[in-house]
């Protein structure tokens, strides 16, 4: 970006030095020296920049619309005062289900996708940028993207460690293609088997989260189960006491991931 872009950029945010200063948590100073040209705007900034742009852009246009703002959102939009991770995502994961079943935002969504197309990624930090690709996927496809990477990488750490014994029988480097692509395919199943089973749990409260969590505990473990002569070279449930150890344990994991579940609020 350069500071004849920052100019045009600033045009449409209408913001003093001051403001994108806090907008982008740099100093005025900076800022200054961006405008003038005598400080060069990192790649990173000048794709922030470019995001809010886009916002605000998208914004404005909505207001000119007279499409009617959804009264929840409005409430909620104002992320919580919190230094740790969790009550942060909480807070988006409930403005993205809340989305998916409101009339209002899915159409100001429709208006804006039809004016604009979708938003540009929001330029992540360090390494989190490499997974901002799953942000740009829809809604209901996300689980199976986050289902397929987890359990890829479960699969791939185990390959690592047994690269010695891969090499040595090269006829197993194309049998461990197969399984890391079966792995992908496992977790993906899992995480669409969410977006199928969330919107109908939903709809029971804070049961339905318990249910939501048992449904995708049982889809994972599954997978992982039927990966599992491929993977560690032998079944992993061989008996009746295995099943029954595996019910037990994957029904726990499922209530954990239940709990952790953001309460249904009012207005969903």
């Amino acid at each position: 970006m350069t500071s004849a872009d920052l100019a045009a950029a600033r045009r449409v945010l209408g913001e003093t030095d001051d403001q994108l200063a806090a907008s982008l948590n740099v100093t005025p100073h900076v800022v200054r020296a961006w405008t003038n040209g005598t400080a060069r705007i990192p790649r990173a900034m000048g794709q922030r920049i470019r995001w809010l742009v886009a916002s605000a852009e998208r914004g404005a246009a909505l207001e000119r619309s007279g499409l009617p703002e959804c009264t929840w959102l409005r409430e909620h939009r104002t992320p919580p005062q919190s230094d740790e991770l969790e009550p942060l995502l909480a807070h988006a994961k409930a403005i993205d289900e809340h989305r998916t079943d409101c009339g209002v935002c899915q159409a100001r969504d429709r208006f804006v996708a039809e004016h604009f197309g979708p938003m540009p990624p929001y330029p992540f930090a360090d390494w989190t940028g490499a997974f901002s690709w799953i942000e740009r996927l829809p809604p209901w496809a996300r689980p199976a993207a986050v289902g397929a990477v987890l359990l890829a990488a479960l699969v791939l750490v185990h390959m690592v460690l047994s690269l010695p014994k891969l090499f040595a029988s090269p006829g197993l480097l194309g049998a461990a293609g197969v399984t890391l692509l079966a792995a992908a395919a496992a977790g993906a199943l899992g995480g669409l088997w969410y977006s199928l089973t969330r919107p109908l749990f939903r709809r029971l409260g804070r049961p339905g989260n318990y249910l939501t969590g048992i449904a995708c505990a049982v889809a994972y473990m599954g997978g992982i189960a039927v990966l599992g002569p491929f993977v560690f070279g032998e079944p992993l449930l061989k008996d009746r006491a295995d099943w029954i150890a595996f019910l037990a344990i994957t029904v726990l994991f499922g209530l954990v991931v239940g709990h952790s579940m953001e309460p249904p609020s009012d207005g969903r």
